[in-house]
């Protein structure tokens, strides 16, 4: 009991600033030290989370936003990782003569690139896809070419020495000691394909997050304003705490840093098995599946007449 006690000290102590600044925004607004009419008390926010939940607009929002993220993600992991083990491996020469260039298109800010996307892939799924597919391949792409080139040389001489070929050597060596650093890339690729997303969909307005903050904001909705970033914050938080965890499990016996800390293996975090990554696959094809056809619902939404009133009802007053 003692035990558990601690442990919850050291946590609350470590959110010290979180629940404090929690604290202050329901307090603020209730005795007048903030105008309400623009920051409304937390209470009244949650509040507002939980009415959207309940009339279902909220999941399938969220929903959409998912799909969009996780078919981007696919696309961007089967370039990025397919072309860094190439250049990191196979070819090391070309991927440092290609570097100067793979950074120049890995600066180029990715929303500006909407416009673009969208006259080549028009206004619909595909150009919200392809700008979380830019946004992410590139961290995967550097993380993989940097995790192909550092493989030990000491077993890469094993595996010659035992008779292994290139690909063998691929497979059974590189593929495995890359595997941190492409996570790593996944991880900074997802935080920020993410952020650009809900800016596309602000741009797009055919669903998602981005596109409720949009509504809320044009129609003067301050409380599902407010709803809608907060989810969007939710969202992110669990998507990092999600991959740092799943990281965790697939790679057991790595070192992990995280910002102000690095944590060893503790023997908690078990290897992920064959029930989780059943799981996990699962999930992943039900967010495909009921994410594509959200989107369908939601472009027949807004290009039909017909349907105007019911994609604009949870918006009206």
């Amino acid at each position: 009991m003692k035990g558990i006690h601690l442990t919850l000290g050291r946590k609350i102590y470590k959110n010290t600033a979180l629940i404090i600044f929690l604290i202050l925004w329901e307090v603020l607004p209730r005795i007048g030290a903030v105008p309400a009419n623009f920051l409304p008390p937390l209470s009244i926010v949650l509040k507002e989370i939980l009415l959207e939940g309940k009339e279902g607009y909220l999941f399938l929002n969220l929903l959409l936003s998912l799909y969009r993220i996780m078919a981007g993600l696919l696309l961007a992991t089967a370039a990025g990782v397919s072309a860094g083990l190439v250049l990191g491996y196979l070819l090391p020469g070309t991927a440092k003569m290609l570097y100067p260039l793979l950074r120049l298109f890995g600066q180029i800010n990715p929303y500006s690139l909407l416009p673009l996307f969208i006259v080549f892939l028009g206004i619909g799924e595909s150009a919200k896809i392809a700008i979380v597919a830019w946004t992410a391949v590139w961290p995967i792409l550097f993380h993989t070419i940097t995790g192909a080139g550092s493989a030990d040389i000491e077993v890469l001489k094993s595996a010659r020495a035992m008779g292994a070929g290139r690909f063998q050597i691929l497979r059974s060596v590189i593929l495995p000691s890359a595997g941190p650093a492409v996570f790593d890339g996944l991880r900074v690729g997802v935080e920020m394909a993410f952020f650009v997303l809900i800016a596309a969909e602000m741009t797009g307005g055919t669903g998602g997050l981005g596109a409720m903050v949009h509504l809320s904001g044009m129609n003067f909705l301050i409380n599902k304003l407010f709803a809608s970033g907060v989810c969007i914050v939710i969202l992110g938080v669990m998507i990092n705490f999600l991959l740092y965890d799943l990281q965790k499990r697939l790679f057991f016996w790595k070192e992990t840093v995280r910002f102000f800390q690095t944590e060893k293996s503790s023997g908690q975090h078990k290897a992920l098995g064959a029930k989780g990554i059943a799981f996990i696959a699962i999930l992943c094809v039900v967010i495909l599946i009921g994410g594509y056809y959200q989107s369908l619902r939601a472009f027949r939404l807004m290009n039909d007449s017909g349907a105007g009133e019911e994609f604009n009802h949870f918006f009206s007053e």
